[in-house]
């Protein structure tokens, strides 16, 4: 979720082995220092993923050793993690603290989830069983959406018409 953090490596030009990574300003001054020390050696500094979470070096599917199997917020910037399960790319979690800020008692959304689990417990699935297929795919559908929904609020806001009625002189009246 953090992207703004740029890392990087100095590597010898023909060998596999690479420094660990770094800051682009602690890697310039090591590669001036070694360029200055051994002029004869040829030296490249190179761009490595960091963890889409935190920020750290990561590994080729962007999670660093901590965030590895565990699912981040939706909200970009949160920390909170919860422990993955299933595919790491399509889990969509909410942590508790943006739930409640973003979907909170007696939302849309809120109703719409209830709704949901309220037909699964009529038709009488307990909550560790599996729903019907159609009932299962409208829950993701609508979840998938609830996520992009929640992290647009978390980056843009909500539109607030009172203000914007204000802003250019239009009256409730009209």
């Amino acid at each position: 979720m953090i992207s703004d953090r740029k890392l990087f490596v100095v590597k010898k030009v023909g060998d596999a082995l690479t420094s660990a990574p770094a800051e682009k300003a602690v890697c310039q001054r090591w590669l001036d220092y070694r360029r200055k020390n051994r002029p004869n050696e040829r030296w490249e500094m190179i761009e490595t993923p960091s963890c889409r979470c935190c920020g750290e070096a990561s590994w080729e599917n962007l999670r660093c050793t901590k965030h590895q199997d565990r699912n981040p917020c939706a909200v970009e910037g949160c920390k909170r993690t919860r422990r993955a399960n299933g595919n790491l790319s399509d889990c969509m979690f909410i942590c508790g603290e943006h739930w409640k800020a973003y979907v909170p008692p007696g939302s849309p959304e809120r109703r719409v989830i209830n709704r949901l689990f309220a037909l699964a417990k009529k038709m009488g699935f307990k909550r560790n069983d599996r729903w019907p297929v159609d009932l299962e795919e409208r829950y993701w559908r609508f979840w998938q959406g609830l996520c992009r929904r929640v992290r647009a609020r978390s980056t843009e806001g909500t539109l607030d018409e009172k203000e914007i009625m204000e802003m250019f002189g239009w009256s409730d009246d009209a």
